[in-house]
């Protein structure tokens, strides 16, 4: 899942409403309790495209780590 999920956010990371919207069906997807697969995730994506998109990253987590 965690792989899939990069290739997705990599294929959409020229545009920052897609990336968005691509990350909250992803986290969706994954449903709860899937807290650690998360946070990985996060840290991934902070790491790759939070320069450019740390707000969405951050706003799109806080809502689904709350729900974990």
């Amino acid at each position: 899942m965690f792989e899939l999920s990069k290739y997705i956010l990599q294929q959409y990371s020229f545009d920052e409403t897609l990336f968005g919207k691509e990350l909250r069906k992803i986290l969706m997807w994954m449903g709860e309790g899937k807290k650690e697969e998360k946070l990985k995730l996060r840290n991934w994506c902070e790491e790759n495209f939070g320069n450019h998109y740390g707000k969405t990253i951050r706003r799109s987590f806080r809502k689904s780590l709350i729900q974990a």
